[in-house]
């Protein structure tokens, strides 16, 4: 494991002298040349974003921490003063009259981890009963959002899929003997899969598709602590803040080498009353954690970078995480 530099620190500065944007989409690079100290392509050459800048004038910074500038909130204006009853986001009246079937697992991911036209494999629903079946896209649908929240989700789910697709492809490379290609590079934003993250947390919560711990086919109902889900759909839809130590997490597993190609494991850290305080989803090899309240035992909150090193020295896998501002920290896992 690798970490930048552990003093904390502003962006403010290098935001304002810098051309650095949003990222709005995911960039994936590939056949570049690397940094000499960094993970990722070398940081006096263009931006990955396209910009004609070099990526130190536009979303790097001195230290190799990869940024951007907060993302607009996915709705905006006045509200509808629509509260949709079926909706799971009626709370901020801001909701349409119709409603939508929502992938709750999003379907582009679901078509990332079809292979050779093999629905993926899903295991950790409580209807599932402990078991793993591969599962169809449309037996993961439900009528749980209303059109307008659904559309507002769109961006997110086309970058998560882009993450997850190239999170497919780099887990080859983690079977034994297997040789890596060019390297390659995604950079998309960290906030905007944290959010993700947090639309997968009230789908599945509100289409009974959580586990409470140690209990295969019970499903959680509701948020624990001090998250509630008026709050959670005001930061997922509406930017509000994220308190301080939530977010996105990666918690430390052991790597299987040969884990199934085509799974997506789905796992809930519950209260003892059942109450949801964690989502862990896997696709394969990779992990990714969710945590309303202060964790502990963890890689990294907001990680920087999940970089994939192997056999052949120099050359790379890497998934970026730009951030509006902190020190993130970058996972390296060893091919082999």
């Amino acid at each position: 494991m690798l970490s930048g530099n552990d003093d904390r620190h502003s962006y403010a500065d290098e935001l304002l002298l810098t051309k650095v944007t949003s990222i709005l989409e995911a960039i994936e690079l590939s056949g570049y040349v690397g940094d000499p100290t960094f993970c990722g392509p070398a940081r006096h050459l263009g931006c990955p974003c396209g910009s004609g800048f070099s990526a130190l004038e536009c979303h790097s910074t001195n230290e190799g921490q990869w940024i951007e500038q907060e993302p607009p909130s996915l709705l905006q204006g006045e509200r509808t003063g629509v509260a949709n009853p079926k909706c799971y986001a009626r709370s901020a009246n801001d909701c349409s009259k119709e409603m939508s079937k929502e992938h709750w697992i999003s379907k582009n991911i679901l078509k990332a981890l079809t292979i050779e036209g093999r629905a993926p494999t899903l295991e950790g629903l409580p209807w599932l009963r402990g078991t793993r079946r591969a599962i169809p896209a449309e037996r993961l649908d439900s009528r749980i959002l209303c059109e307008r929240h659904n559309r507002a989700l769109s961006p997110l789910d086309a970058d998560a899929g882009k993450v997850f697709r190239a999170a497919h492809r780099f887990q080859d490379q983690l079977v034994p003997g297997a040789q890596l290609s060019a390297n390659t590079f995604l950079l998309t934003s960290g906030v905007r899969f944290e959010l993700w993250l947090l639309k997968l947390a009230l789908g599945g919560l509100s289409s009974g598709s959580l586990p409470i711990n140690g209990r295969a086919n019970a499903a959680v109902s509701e948020f624990g602590g001090s998250a509630r889900v008026d709050n959670m759909v005001e930061i997922l839809f509406r930017g509000r803040h994220w308190p301080e130590t939530w977010g996105f997490f990666v918690f430390p597993r052991s790597i299987d080498p040969n884990a199934t190609r085509d799974g997506i494991r789905v796992s809930s850290g519950t209260n003892p009353n059942g109450q949801l305080i964690a989502l862990s989803v896997g696709f394969g090899i990779v992990s990714f954690d969710l945590a309303f309240g202060t964790a502990g035992n963890f890689l990294a909150h907001r990680p920087g970078a999940i970089a994939l090193c192997g056999a052949r020295p120099g050359v790379e896998k890497v998934v970026a995480f730009a951030w509006p501002s902190g020190t993130h920290t970058v996972l390296e896992l060893a091919a082999g």
